[in-house]
């Protein structure tokens, strides 16, 4: 047999409104004699009556639409039987009102056919597909002639049919709009385009260049063509078209690779690229002073020697002494600084500033060394001989530029040093094979510069950074606004709530309370939400640190302590006990029996809530508690 409550065991006072049957609550006040009115109905009613709404008796359906006034018919998915129906959406306005329907001529009802009876009357919609549980009010600010004047109503209630479309979500009484949080977000209770939220594919259209602080290109406006573009026939240039639109091709310099190549994205001569044939004229021997050991062997200028004291070396065509070439008779003088040789010379010493180094030289046996100081930049000693060091000579250093005219001909290839990563071929310089790290290629005589593709790129056939290709990694600081080609200035955008222009500049308005500004960026202010903020029904027992819990105790008719699973907070301090579905009184201390308990919050075993009987609850007794923890 189930459990039973009669009335003598229910305290005065402890049904709240919760616990009454829905059915059994009239919330529109249409006299129903078996419900209980709602206060807020009541209060509605009474302001409406006070606000010069008369309420009529409530109607089974409403029209959606023009209709016949003759016959049983199925308006709004119901069909009349004798039934009170609002007609108002006739197209001869004058018939519109409350009417009884008949299988033959309707009429109208009795509350609502005379002209006294229109005007601020309201009257409830019970049924129907759409107008089911909404209000209506005749609009008429006057009493209309019956049958002649238009007759219109509006609706001013009906939330319960309220139903929620496209965009939007409807909990309970509360619409909301839904968001994606990729391109739109709710912040702050607004609806507002998400940071970096509009992408290229969710533009219709094009920015207009009026919106623009920079719109031209080389003084052509934007959306318009440049003027198309030719190469000059003979100009060392190559491009296959341009046409100042859409269509493009590379435009390069066209170089041989072997007289003339392109390298770190510049020309210049290449490393024995002049040929005789390419020198307008040699010099000639009448053009130079062939003074003593000089001379003209058929146009090319030589060095005299006798071949004994001085002989052309054959293997590296240099001039050299011969061995035993200077003998005695050779000297001018045998003597050094007035010492004649086998003798000691006086002390030496360097004089500042000229170039030399030596720590002393006593004239005697005793001597240290001397050296040519040298800055190692631009002159070196290599294999203890004075050079030029390679990469030794600046432009800063040349008085003028050398002149072709100053060459008697061409460098031939094997009168050069070839480093890296170039060789000669029979004369001809060219790429060394398997040379890595040059930046070049040959391919058919045609020098190349090899780029990366990815930070660099060749286009038009010239060097040039690729979209996107320079990297945070690769820029050795921030780029300063003064490099920018225009920013987009505050007054040429639309300020919305919230944000202000602050001497150019744009600005979120935080009113400090709710909103702050922290070290990264906008942040909820500390202790910054709290009731006001926050929305009805908008915190979810997800969000809450605490849930409700529900234990199944095991009496065993000995035990009067029993722990719980959790351990219960002081603010939730009072407890459900319930044993065979009667709940049991909560006392401070000293219960007095099974139907009474203490609680202790952190009593049990490891902490947890215990309560304590004032008798042990009889054995198989249905023992339940139901907590917040």
């Amino acid at each position: 047999m189930a459990i039973q409550i009669e009335g003598n065991q229910i305290q005065d006072g402890v049904i709240s409104f919760a616990k009454l049957l829905s059915s059994d609550i009239e919330t529109t006040l249409t006299g129903s004699s078996s419900k209980l009115a709602r206060a807020d109905a009541v209060k509605a009613y009474v302001d409406n009556i006070a606000a010069g709404i008369h309420w009529k008796d409530s109607v089974k359906v409403a029209t959606t639409a023009n209709i016949t006034l003759s016959g049983e018919q199925t308006i709004d998915g119901i069909t009349t039987s004798s039934s009170r129906v609002l007609v108002k959406n006739q197209t001869d306005a004058s018939q519109n009102g409350i009417w009884v329907s008949a299988s033959g001529a309707w009429s109208r009802a009795s509350d609502m056919n005379e002209s006294a009876e229109f005007a601020g009357s309201a009257v409830f919609v019970r049924e129907g597909t759409s107008q089911e549980d909404t209000g209506y009010v005749c609009t008429n600010d006057s009493d209309p002639v019956v049958g002649t004047d238009d007759i219109t109503f509006a609706q001013f209630t009906g939330a319960a049919n309220i139903v929620a479309g496209d965009g939007l979500d409807k909990t309970g009484s509360t619409l909301s709009v839904n968001v994606d949080d990729s391109s739109l977000e709710i912040a702050s209770d607004a609806l507002q385009v998400k940071a970096l939220g509009i992408t290229s594919g969710m533009l219709a259209g094009g920015i207009g260049n009026d919106k623009l602080s920079n719109s031209t290109i080389s003084g052509v406006a934007l959306g318009s063509n440049l003027s198309s573009l030719s190469v000059v026939t003979g100009s060392a240039l190559s491009m296959t078209s341009y046409n100042g639109s859409a269509a493009s091709s590379d435009l390069a310099v066209q170089v041989d690779d072997s007289s003339v190549e392109i390298s770190s994205n510049a020309l210049r001569v290449k490393a024995s690229g002049i040929t005789n044939a390419m020198l307008a004229g040699s010099i000639t021997s009448d053009r130079l002073q062939t003074g003593a050991a000089l001379g003209d062997d058929a146009g090319a200028l030589i060095v005299k020697v006798d071949n004994s004291t001085i002989e052309v070396e054959s293997v590296a065509n240099a001039l050299r002494i011969k061995d035993s070439g200077v003998t005695n008779a050779k000297l001018a003088n045998s003597t050094i600084s007035g010492v004649s040789l086998g003798g000691t010379l006086n002390a030496l010493s360097v004089v500042s500033g000229s170039g030399l180094t030596m720590t002393s030289y006593n004239g005697s046996a005793a001597r240290s060394d001397l050296a040519i100081s040298v800055d190692d930049s631009s002159i070196e000693i290599a294999t203890n001989s004075l050079q030029i060091k390679a990469l030794g000579v600046t432009n800063a250093m040349l008085a003028g530029s050398i002149g072709a005219d100053k060459l008697a001909g061409s460098i031939p290839a094997d009168k050069l040093n070839l480093g890296t990563p170039f060789a000669e071929v029979g004369g001809d310089l060219s790429l060394a094979s398997g040379v890595a790290g040059s930046g070049l290629s040959l391919t058919s005589q045609i020098l190349a510069v090899n780029v990366d593709g990815s930070s660099l790129e060749i286009a038009t056939d010239s060097l040039q950074i690729k979209a996107l290709g320079v990297t945070n990694a690769m820029l050795a600081g921030s780029i300063e606004a003064s490099k920018l080609a225009g920013s987009i200035p505050a007054d040429k955008l639309n300020l919305g709530n919230g944000v202000q222009d602050n001497g150019g500049n744009l600005q979120v308005d935080l009113e400090g309370s709710t909103l702050a500004l922290g070290v990264n960026g906008l942040k909820v202010a500390d202790a910054g939400i709290d009731e006001a903020q926050l929305a009805d029904e908008a915190v979810k027992p997800a969000k809450c640190g605490f849930f409700s819990q529900w234990d199944v105790l095991s009496p065993n008719g000995s035990l009067t302590a029993f722990d719980l699973s959790y351990t219960i907070d002081q603010t939730f301090a009072s407890i459900i006990v319930i044993r065979n579905g009667l709940v049991l009184k909560q006392v401070a201390s000293s219960p007095s029996s099974q139907d009474e308990f203490s609680l202790s919050l952190t009593g049990g075993a490891g902490g947890v809530s215990r309560i304590t009987f004032g008798a042990a609850p009889t054995n198989g007794s249905d023992l339940r508690v139901w907590y917040m923890a």
